[in-house]
């Protein structure tokens, strides 16, 4: 979820987490990250996983078209910092960005350079400004492994701006306590996986499993930070 599929008629995000099992073909839900451009081009995977902002306001509601609206917003929200694209691509954005905006070059070295997970490590805790923005957690250390580094990318475009300014563990097992209190519905997928969503008054959760509650992946976001605000 969140991964973006730049080229092919328009640059979109996968908009929820799916299994697709071997031989089955299921069409995935995306949102469109780039508004002004309707014609065919090369896939690309450049700019791996989208802001959170982004990720947030494409995965959160059932009005597909209200949450359309407001992932192109997201967009528009982070062209505005290095102006604006020929198509408005989110893909374009973080490419160009990564290149010639302080904090995101700076998080984007420091990830290829210094990133190691812990040994059995499965997931984070993301914060800004000293409060928890953002629980993810993976199904194996080998899943954490792959997909933390550009969780860690995606976020430097929301951070940007914000003086670095540490937390504190009470803070965070807040968090992680609401996180805990979620109580959320589920929807079954074709695979037989099944789809988690949830919220209360300060966290929206989404996740998926598969047997016996096998989590594959999950992501409890803080709705009350100011980087969240009209997601």
């Amino acid at each position: 979820m969140g991964f973006l599929i730049g080229g092919l008629q328009q640059s979109r995000m996968i908009a929820e987490d799916l299994v697709i099992p071997a031989g089955l073909s299921i069409e995935i839900p995306v949102m469109c990250v780039e508004v002004g451009r309707f014609s065919d081009c090369e896939a690309s995977r450049a700019a791996g996983r989208a802001p959170l902002s982004v990720v947030s306001a494409g995965s959160q509601g059932a009005d597909v078209g209200r949450r359309q609206e407001k992932v192109w917003a997201a967009v528009q929200t982070h062209e505005h910092r290095s102006g604006q694209r020929p198509t408005h691509s989110l893909e374009q954005i973080m490419v160009e960005d990564r290149k010639n905006r302080e904090t995101q070059r700076r998080i984007d070295e420091q990830v290829t350079r210094e990133f190691h997970a812990l040994p059995h490590q499965v997931g984070l805790v993301a914060t800004a400004n000293g409060e928890p923005i953002l629980m993810e957690m993976f199904g194996s250390p080998d899943l954490a492994r792959e997909y933390i580094p550009d969780l860690i990318r995606g976020l430097a475009f929301d951070v940007d701006g914000y003086e670095p300014f540490p937390s504190t563990p009470e803070r965070i097992m807040e968090f992680l306590s609401d996180a805990s209190a979620v109580k959320f519905q589920h929807s079954t997928q074709p695979s037989g996986a099944t789809r988690i969503q949830g919220a209360n008054g300060r966290v929206q959760l989404q996740g998926i499993w598969v047997e016996s509650r096998t989590y594959i992946h999950v992501m409890a976001t803080n709705s009350r930070h100011p980087i969240m605000s009209g997601v």
